[in-house]
């Protein structure tokens, strides 16, 4: 596989990664959306500047990125589009608030995605992960932390201990869910958000 680098926040560049892609390694039969989550702050923290940049580059890249693949997909009957997207999108937290709120949007667009798209056999699904041992992690620990006066350590046991499994994720564990959805196994299911949070999640919905 060739990579193609690309910075997912300019529609441009998008579009110049569509076409490369295509050129180097044929049309797009499966779309994963994947990005950094905004910054993380409180609602009050963050100016509309920050607001702005989020939707950039959490929503609008999705948005971009779908469009440019589902005629090819439509053309075929057949395509698997899957979001990553966070558990925040249905048990916001309060350092995430731009998250909280781009990601629950996701949830709405993968349901009104395939909604749309299942007729032509195409299968739209958002993965929620929880709490997984990523650099992201480590990061909102250091944060939560130093807001606590506890060590990232500390911290980082208090959330093991909130999650039914005691224990973080494995990024693996995500790409296993992933993979699935991308198959024909998965050839029924779409659009649902699936967590993947080791029980994190208390919501029933």
């Amino acid at each position: 596989v060739i990579a193609v680098p690309c910075d997912v926040s300019k529609a441009a560049n998008l579009e110049r990664w569509y076409r490369e892609t295509v050129e180097q390694l044929g049309e797009v039969d499966i779309l994963v959306t994947n990005t950094g989550g905004p910054p993380a702050a409180r609602f009050e923290e963050l100016s509309e500047a920050q607001w702005y940049a989020g939707i950039e580059s959490t929503l609008m890249n999705v948005i971009r990125l779908s469009r440019l693949v589902i005629p090819h997909m439509k053309a075929q009957k057949w395509g698997r589009i899957i979001h990553i997207t966070s558990l925040v999108a249905k048990q916001p937290l309060s350092i995430l608030a731009i998250s909280n709120t781009i990601r629950a949007g996701l949830s709405a667009l993968t349901k009104t995605m395939s909604n749309d798209l299942a007729q032509y056999n195409i299968c739209v699904n958002a993965v929620l992960p929880g709490h997984i041992f990523t650099d992201r992690q480590i990061h909102l620990n250091q944060i939560k932390a130093k807001e606590l006066g506890i060590t990232p350590d500390e911290y980082a046991q208090q959330v093991q201990r909130g999650i039914p499994m005691k224990r973080y994720g494995k990024p693996e564990e995500i790409g296993e869910v992933v993979a699935f959805l991308c198959s024909e196994r998965a050839s029924y299911v779409t659009g649902v958000s699936l967590q993947v949070d080791g029980g994190l999640i208390q919501s029933t919905f």
